[in-house]
């Protein structure tokens, strides 16, 4: 399996859009009250910084609009065993 993650995904188109539809979803799910107080506390607390404009759920225009060869450009940039670690806690 870890060698998969690090050098043989293969990213096919329907599996990206699927989880696209998925992430989507979330994005509805998330959007409540709560969430855009905890991000604009974030906004208030950090102004000068990058951290309150880059919530891991991303931006709906970006994952819409994605082609496959983002994600493969990403993958292929950043998912390389030199840069991967294995942490084991048991």
């Amino acid at each position: 399996v870890m060698h998969d993650y690090a050098t043989g995904l293969l990213l096919p188109e329907t599996a990206i859009d699927k989880e696209r539809n998925i992430i989507l979803q979330e994005l509805i799910t998330r959007d409540s009250i709560d969430y855009r107080i905890y991000k604009s506390e974030w906004q208030f607390l950090l102004p000068k910084t990058l951290f309150p404009s880059r919530f891991p759920d991303g931006l709906k225009s970006a994952i819409q609009s994605f082609d496959r060869n983002h994600f493969v450009n990403f993958y292929s940039r950043w998912y390389r065993p030199e840069r991967m670690m294995l942490v084991a806690v048991g």
